[in-house]
């Protein structure tokens, strides 16, 4: 298994490959591990399309819980 963070600043549904795999942060705002098996994926956030890039296709492997891959999306100005 391998760890993920998805960075945005507000809280967001993430979907992984098409598939809703939670949110992005808490209900507190504290960043959420997502939890996503070895290889390729494409991250996407689900809502207003008011980001950047509007996916992600990442190689995700060799990650820890206390190391996990982060993927930024950035609110468009």
């Amino acid at each position: 298994m391998e760890f993920v963070i998805v960075d945005f600043p507000d809280r967001r549904e993430v979907l992984v490959d098409g598939v809703a795999y939670g949110h992005n942060q808490e209900p507190t705002g504290q960043p959420r591990i997502l939890q996503v098996s070895e290889g390729m994926h494409r991250f996407r956030l689900r809502g207003p399309d008011n980001y950047v890039p509007l996916w992600q296709t990442r190689d995700v492997s060799d990650t820890d819980v206390n190391a996990p891959l982060h993927v930024r999306f950035d609110k468009k100005a």
